[in-house]
């Protein structure tokens, strides 16, 4: 058995400001393929919309720093 994160496409209504799609966070459940995961954190709810499973070890966000250098060149 392997820990996936599940995420959920929030509405285009909602995401719009932000970006094209945007994923949120659901739940993270153990199962044996992605799609085990989803049937599992969805159960007999009925839901729809659009839904993704990542193994948990390979969701690793990073984080960007932008650094700004000032260099003199002398010619």
């Amino acid at each position: 058995m392997t820990k996936y994160l599940v995420l959920e496409q929030m509405p285009m209504k909602e995401a719009a400001e932000i970006a094209r799609s945007v994923w949120g966070e659901c739940a993270e459940v153990e199962a044996t393929s992605a799609r085990a995961a989803i049937r599992s954190y969805l159960g007999d709810d009925g839901k729809k919309g659009e839904f993704v499973a990542v193994p948990s070890r390979s969701f690793k966000p990073v984080t960007v720093k932008v650094e700004t250098q000032t260099k003199l060149t002398f010619s």
